[in-house]
């Protein structure tokens, strides 16, 4: 991957539908309005293909974060981070609302820290995304985990050990 990955055309071409309906979110307004403009198809899309596309690529983190002037999105693989997405500024509350609303957060509360967690299925495996919110000057940074727990089933085997080295955790792991 580039060290300054461009956005798909999937998510820029959702950027700029919601760009298109005019809708802005605004700090303070209520959370029955929040909502409305997280349930958005344009927004349900974009933070869907942004957690999919993350997944696909064996992201550890995405990250969200809010400027003065726009959101920056980036995944963690491998431990580098990748910028992945750059939307405007008038759709930072949009996607934090959405994530709040998926991970049952309170969409309305943007000067504490909040946290919570979204499960979603993938190609038949169970992913785990722990979300984090911090509150920023210039609006909600976001941190998701991702934890992919298909990922997690290795055998020793599949984890490359040598067979001298396997037979002597296999004998320690089965002793009373």
């Amino acid at each position: 991957m580039d060290a300054q990955q461009t956005p798909t055309l999937e998510v820029k071409a959702l950027q700029d539908a919601f760009a298109a309906t005019g809708a802005v979110a605004v700090a303070g307004q209520d959370s029955s309005k929040l909502a409305e403009l997280a349930n958005q198809v344009p927004i349900v899309r974009l933070v869907d293909v942004v957690l999919s596309e993350a997944v696909g690529q064996r992201a550890s983190d995405i990250h969200i974060e809010t400027f003065e002037h726009d959101v920056l999105i980036r995944y963690r693989i491998d431990g580098v981070c990748y910028q992945i997405a750059k939307p405007p500024k008038s759709l930072a509350l949009a996607i934090a609302s959405r994530i709040k609303i998926l991970s049952n957060l309170d969409v309305a509360e943007t000067r504490v820290p909040q946290d919570g967690r979204i499960l979603m299925t993938r190609e038949d495996r169970q992913i785990d995304l722990r979300v984090s919110t911090l509150p920023t000057i210039h609006g909600e940074s976001i941190v998701l985990r991702v934890l992919d727990k298909g990922a997690l089933n290795k055998t020793l085997n599949q984890l490359g050990m040598e067979d001298p080295t396997r037979d002597a955790i296999e004998r320690i792991i089965t002793r009373p």
